[in-house]
């Protein structure tokens, strides 16, 4: 049930208001002050639609459960508000400031936080990676995590601070792939750099993927071991468990083929090798850098 917004307590409220700009252009919606928004956020009929809290001011306020959409917050200061498990979809907040608010299990879909300020605040960056999903926004998506990781940051939040510079770097890389596919004002070499550190590790935060990539290069290299050099294991006729373990212990540095090594084998295990001192040394920064505080 949707939270009529043109009345609350049995009174109307301000005049309606048409967007000229923005991410709302052309629509039409009621304007609401603090009590407007307080009340109806206490009614529980859990949505809020087509409202104006332009240039408004909310203080500590709990918003629990509550669905946004087509609403225009910009300008606004909400300051030590706590957004409990809210969904906001369509709604702009260009230069809105976020004073000590509290984000927690909320989410941002096709909404515009363009220069939005986050100061001494607790929020989860992944939140807002729906906000905006063409490459052609690029400019607005890096701002928006620029801010978050400048705003985590000074609240000493290091961890979270690092999740922004996550989503910062991704947005960095469709910029690269803007420039070089459309403007045609950048090369290919600098997106595909960019691509190469995402898969690999995930910009240094997503362990998982080295994890996945060693996986991947000692299965990789069982199979040929099994295929082309199958007298590695004692026993020809040995199971592919058996090569799994060679490669493993190849990977590791835990020992070499010992006889009739020929050069394609040498080549095999000599890159095989290089590759996990490389993977195994990316696996224990993703970690460390996951894992500190």
């Amino acid at each position: 049930m949707s939270i009529m917004p043109d009345k609350f307590q049995g009174r109307t409220t301000m005049a309606s208001v048409q967007l000229t700009t923005g991410l709302l252009v052309g629509k039409t919606l009621h304007v609401w002050d603090a009590n407007a928004l307080v009340n109806a956020a206490d009614s529980n009929h859990g949505k809020i639609e087509d409202v104006s809290f332009y240039r408004g001011e909310l203080q500590r306020k709990t918003l629990r459960g509550i669905a946004f959409g087509n609403c225009n917050f910009a300008r606004s200061r909400f300051e030590r508000v706590t957004f409990r498990k809210c969904t906001f979809t369509k709604v702009d907040f260009t230069r809105t400031t976020f004073v000590e608010c509290s984000f927690s299990e909320c989410r941002f879909v096709d909404c515009d936080p363009y220069n939005a300020r986050f100061i001494r605040c607790v929020v989860d960056p992944s939140e807002f990676e729906k906000c905006y999903t063409e490459d052609s926004l690029w400019n607005k998506a890096l701002i928006l995590f620029a801010n978050l990781r400048r705003g985590l940051e000074s609240a000493g939040n290091g961890r979270m601070a690092r999740v922004a510079e996550y989503h910062y770097r991704v947005w960095e890389r469709r910029r690269l792939y803007w420039l070089w596919r459309v403007h045609e004002t950048s090369g290919f070499w600098p997106w595909f750099r960019s691509l190469l550190v995402s898969i690999l590790t995930g910009y240094g935060e997503r362990p998982v993927y080295v994890g996945t990539w060693m996986l991947v290069l000692i299965s990789a290299m069982a199979e040929i071991y099994r295929r082309w050099f199958p007298y590695v294991v004692s026993n020809g006729n040995a199971a592919l468990g058996d090569y799994w373990y060679f490669s493993f212990k190849v990977f590791c540095a835990q020992g070499f083929a010992g006889e009739f090594v020929t050069t394609g084998l040498l080549c095999c295990q000599v890159t095989e090798f290089a590759l996990g001192l490389i993977l195994i040394a990316l696996l224990v920064g993703s970690v460390t850098r996951k894992l500190s505080s």
